[in-house]
């Protein structure tokens, strides 16, 4: 096969707020040219997967749940549950979230022809991430996401993982960045992209999605 990966990644830029705002979009249209522009090529079926931390782990639930049918796997990191804008707009980032209201809302959009069946979600592998020290998206809002998830993807294809002391980042196995560096904005501006947690969040999402012979 051929694999096409999708991933955004929403980060805080020391040199500039405008910088990295415009950097997030940026990597947002490059993966969304990646998905349109793989129903273009010819060949051997294509593999599509999306991910995302922060704004990019919303875009990849939302990306998921509206074109389940193509999408062969979803990594969301501190994102938030399908359809959690239809409700009160702060439980986005701190939980609270009504999940039977957001498994309705997601019934309702695919009764509508909004989006693709949801029966596609069954099999399909997914990873969630959030820490303990991220006080933009609290872990309590993922837990909620996780919660939605499985009322339309069989418990054995999540795995999820709440454990670490990450900040509003992107874990990683390895570096100097101490694990809930950044934490609170203000503080540092070191270390808010990606955490040392000894978790391979990167490693996980893709023996997930393709298996372990992916990783050597």
């Amino acid at each position: 096969f051929h694999p096409q990966h999708c991933s955004a990644m929403s980060f805080f830029d020391a040199g500039s707020a405008t910088r990295s705002r415009l950097s997030k979009w940026w990597v947002f249209a490059a993966a969304l040219g990646d998905v349109l522009g793989s129903s273009q090529e010819t060949g051997p079926q294509q593999r599509v997967t999306v991910s995302g931390q922060s704004a990019g782990g919303s875009m990849a639930i939302q990306h998921l749940f509206a074109f389940s049918a193509s999408v062969d796997g979803a990594a969301i990191a501190a994102g938030a549950p399908y359809g959690c804008g239809a409700q009160v707009r702060k439980r986005c980032y701190y939980g609270n979230v009504n999940v039977q209201e957001a498994i309705k809302y997601a019934r309702w959009r695919e009764s509508s022809g909004k989006i693709d069946g949801l029966r596609n979600l069954a099999s399909t592998p997914i990873v969630l991430f959030n820490g303990n020290n991220d006080y933009e998206v609290y872990t309590k809002c993922m837990r909620e996401t996780n919660q939605q998830l499985n009322a339309f993807v069989d418990h054995s294809h999540i795995y999820a993982n709440f454990e670490t002391n990450a900040a509003h980042v992107w874990s990683l196995d390895h570096g100097q960045c101490s694990c809930g560096k950044c934490g609170w904005y203000g503080a540092s501006l070191e270390c808010c992209d990606v955490n040392n947690c000894n978790f391979d969040l990167s490693g996980t999402m893709l023996r997930q999605f393709y298996g372990s012979q992916s990783i050597t």
